[in-house]
């Protein structure tokens, strides 16, 4: 299944298995700091972020339990996605974002419900919570407006999924309903603070063996550029092709000569699917890179279809 499709609609459990949760609402910085710390050792519910990666919104949800990550949906880039899909994308683009974060906490027996309930969410493998890279900053000044609003009550915002008039606790609810990240009040937990690349002595990294993932993502950068190059030029029906470059093409024997992206497309083909590595660059005579926009160029225009492997190289798939 390619990065753009869909998750499908999840099926709700029966009446009597429901998932409740309380948010999480320190009152000082003190309580703050040792709930932080319990997310690595005796924190069971879901940790939601939203926020800004690399100038558009997202909105996570993650599944947690004794400093592991099991589930996690992600919204980003009007694409939804579950799971080994979602991890990838945001291990690589969550460190140094920015957003804000909050806590539910699940009651006795309620975790092993969630997890059955949104198996497609799962993890091949738990992951330990500090692979975020978060860094976690506790404001004064918001936890004040926040506590002043609420007048010391616990919050409890109506979530789907959270209360007895829904069927089963879905987790992609809980991260759609996240506004993305706004200054206002309501919330104590701030953000994710850049990464310190000087080394200079700043806010205190508050999980352990915190700090930036290097991890390239390049396949996202150029979908995005060239859904923002389709919309200027208005591109509909084929690929545009310069008047320089349709002049160098060649008729031989009444045909013209195929050119490497349509040497990709017959080959994607032909196979049913391709990996973009460094063999087929090899074999059509260009860099990888530019097969990778090739490949998001054929699928704008719905001849090909991408598949981001959680591990490995990526794939061009073919349509049925």
């Amino acid at each position: 299944m390619g990065l753009r499709d869909k998750v499908k609609e999840r099926k709700g459990s029966k009446p009597e298995d429901k998932v409740k949760a309380k948010k999480v609402v320190a009152e000082t910085p003190e309580q703050f700091h040792k709930t932080v710390e319990e997310l690595k050792t005796g924190f069971e519910g879901i940790m939601l972020l939203s926020g800004d990666m690399d100038g558009d919104d997202f909105n996570a949800s993650f599944l947690v339990k004794d400093g592991l990550i099991y589930g996690v949906t992600l919204e980003y880039l009007d694409t939804t996605m579950q799971g080994n899909e979602a991890w990838m994308v945001i291990e690589n683009k969550l460190p140094g974002s920015k957003g804000g974060m909050d806590l539910f906490q699940f009651d006795e027996g309620d975790f092993e419900i969630a997890v059955k309930q949104n198996d497609k969410a799962m993890l091949d493998k738990p992951v330990p919570i500090s692979s975020t890279g978060l860094k976690i900053k506790y404001l004064m000044d918001k936890w004040a407006e926040s506590k002043k609003d609420s007048k010391g009550r616990i919050s409890m915002p109506h979530i789907p999924g959270l209360f007895k008039e829904k069927k089963s606790f879905n987790l992609l609810e809980l991260a759609k309903a996240q506004d993305p990240y706004k200054k206002k009040t309501g919330t104590i937990y701030d953000k994710l603070l850049e990464p310190d690349k000087s080394g200079s002595k700043g806010t205190p990294n508050l999980l352990a063996g915190l700090g930036a993932i290097s991890g390239k993502d390049e396949m996202e950068k150029l979908k995005r550029k060239r859904a923002k190059d389709l919309e200027k030029e208005q591109i509909i029906g084929k690929i545009k092709v310069s008047p320089e470059k349709e002049k160098k093409k060649k008729i031989v024997g009444g045909k013209k000569v195929h050119t490497p992206i349509d040497r990709l497309l017959e080959l994607v083909r032909k196979k049913k699917k391709v990996k973009i590595d460094d063999q087929l660059a090899k074999k059509l005579g260009v860099k990888r890179s530019q097969i990778e926009e090739w490949s998001i160029i054929l699928e704008d225009h719905h001849l090909v279809e991408l598949h981001y492997s959680a591990i490995g190289d990526s794939e061009i798939r073919a349509l049925d």
